[in-house]
């Protein structure tokens, strides 16, 4: 009886925010989107908002884990550089296999279902890597590649699954700012091993960070269960009440996606910007160690993600802002997208000519970290302006992309500074590279669904 009435609350609340909302939506421009009354509303979208950014905060947190604790476990475990490496990596290769198949089963069975069970096996795979050797008696290095590959598998799922969700869930009035903030968690997830991770690594030792991450993640997997429970029960209220078919819209085939010059625009812009930011996260704490020996460290890996987050979320409200006013879904992602690669290409080409001070290093450093992340309304939205039933396939292709070009710009920096010892070149092709990509998407990108012809 006190849950029934409980949903009924709920009801009334979702019903009060429907009426507001759609009271707000007739004062702008957006009267031309049907509403539809599965969307999120009121404080239901803002507790999934929230819900939403502590669950990409500890999927980036949980996946730079073994970067900030490999020297320790490598000293106590015996690894060479070789297999550090191969530890690293063994993540990377779980993480591309799932990317279209986590999006297909999130598009087909619900995001927000995929979304638990991802989670659920990252979490569990982050909490065992202290205590499996000592408990189950597996060998240690095995046993942590196989977590690794595992946590890599499960977390290729989960943006894909989060831009399906979003793009069924949140009215596109509202998405931009949505997605953005939940986005930004991975800023945040950095700055945490930054800092908390740090210090934890220097006074408890490496298997201290993985109990906290582990642990905060297998709650944060509970509260996520208790919310999907909570949103089946009012999607089924609101399914007895409401005959909309808001937002059914028909799927488009994957033929005519390859015949868009939309698509591949976003293909390869994705794959180029991929290829800028991982090289630089890559290679970037080398070359200040480099060049400024003497500079905080700690600066570097905490000041650019606070500049990622803070622009990330004023671009997000800047774009619901903007298209309430009016603008074009298109002129906005193409403003953003050029903001972060133009940004990108003349930071890494005042590298190449010479940045002389710790100090401009960083502040350059930490321009080009923030304008890049301005891209969570860019590139990341613009799968669900292309194709909103099939966001998270769709998503999951171009994510897929994204990790085989970050890993072939891993490689390839590297193979430059063997080769010419230059840094000067590494960062002339970086930007390049970051150029070039923004001009295919200006010339050729779009945010019009692509429709079946």
């Amino acid at each position: 009886m006190k849950e029934s009435m409980e949903e009924d609350f709920e009801l009334l609340d979702y019903n009060e925010a429907v009426h507001i909302e759609r009271t707000n939506l007739l004062s702008t421009n957006e009267t031309k989107m049907e509403y539809d009354p599965n969307h999120w509303v009121g404080r239901r979208r803002q507790t999934w908002t929230f819900l939403l950014f502590f669950g990409c905060l500890l999927v980036y947190a949980t996946r730079s884990s073994v970067g900030i604790c490999v020297v320790d476990m490598s000293k106590e475990l015996g690894w060479d550089k070789q297999v550090s490496g191969f530890v690293m990596s063994t993540f990377f290769f779980g993480y591309i296999i799932t990317q279209i198949a986590g999006g297909i089963l999130a598009d087909r069975y619900g995001g927000d279902r995929m979304l638990f069970y991802s989670a659920f096996v990252w979490s569990i795979c982050t909490f065992l890597i202290p205590v499996i050797g000592g408990v189950f008696h597996m060998p240690y290095t095995m046993s942590i590649i196989v977590l690794r590959a595992l946590s890599g598998v499960a977390q290729g799922i989960h943006f894909p699954a989060l831009a399906s969700l979003l793009s069924r869930r949140v009215h596109p009035s509202h998405r931009n700012s949505v997605f953005a903030i939940a986005a930004s968690g991975s800023a945040f997830g950095n700055v945490l091993n930054g800092v908390a991770g740090s210090l934890l690594l220097e006074f408890y030792g490496w298997r201290s960070v993985f109990y906290l991450l582990g642990g905060l993640s297998v709650l944060w997997v509970m509260v996520l269960r208790l919310a999907n429970t909570k949103e089946n029960v009012i999607n089924r209220k609101i399914s007895s009440i409401s005959s909309s078919s808001a937002g059914k819209q028909g799927k488009t085939s994957w033929r005519i996606f390859v015949q868009s010059k939309a698509f591949w625009a976003l293909a390869f812009t994705t794959g180029t910007e991929s290829f800028v930011f991982t090289s630089l996260m890559s290679w970037s704490p080398t070359y200040f160690s480099e060049h400024f020996p003497d500079g905080k460290g700690w600066l570097f890996n905490v000041v650019p993600w606070v500049a990622s987050f803070i622009f990330q979320n004023a671009a997000g409200l800047f774009s619901d802002h903007a298209l309430q006013k009016g603008w074009s879904t298109t002129k906005l992602r193409k403003l953003f997208v050029t903001l972060a690669g133009a940004v990108a290409g003349l930071i890494c080409f005042r590298f190449a000519t010479g940045v002389t001070t710790f100090e401009s290093a960083l502040l350059h450093m930490t321009l080009m970290i923030g304008c890049l992340g301005t891209n969570s309304v860019g590139l990341a939205m613009n799968p669900q302006d292309l194709a909103p039933e099939q966001a998270g396939s769709l998503f999951g292709f171009m994510n897929t992309i994204a990790a085989l070009t970050g890993m072939i710009g891993v490689y390839f920096v590297g193979h430059i500074l063997e080769a010419t010892k230059a840094w000067s070149n590494v960062y002339f092709t970086i930007s390049l590279v970051s150029f070039l990509g923004t001009f295919v998407f200006a010339l050729f990108g779009s945010g019009k669904k692509i429709e079946n012809k």
